[in-house]
């Protein structure tokens, strides 16, 4: 089972200073912006799941 859109690494906005920072502690220069990635907004975008609660806590004592 596949859930959320797949995309490539080079799809999403990658220009802001932390992501390009986090960027390059992971890969250094070689960045593989071909890579297939499933974003965390495409997985909690995708129509397989459904929300199960919306309040915390689940449960009062």
């Amino acid at each position: 089972m596949r859930v959320g859109k797949q995309q490539k690494l080079k799809e999403f906005d990658l220009s802001n200073p932390l992501v390009q920072a986090k960027l390059k502690e992971r890969y250094g220069k070689n960045i593989p912006l071909e890579e297939t990635v499933v974003s965390p907004q495409a997985v909690f975008d995708a129509p397989q799941l459904t929300t199960v609660a919306k309040e915390w806590p689940l449960f009062s004592w």
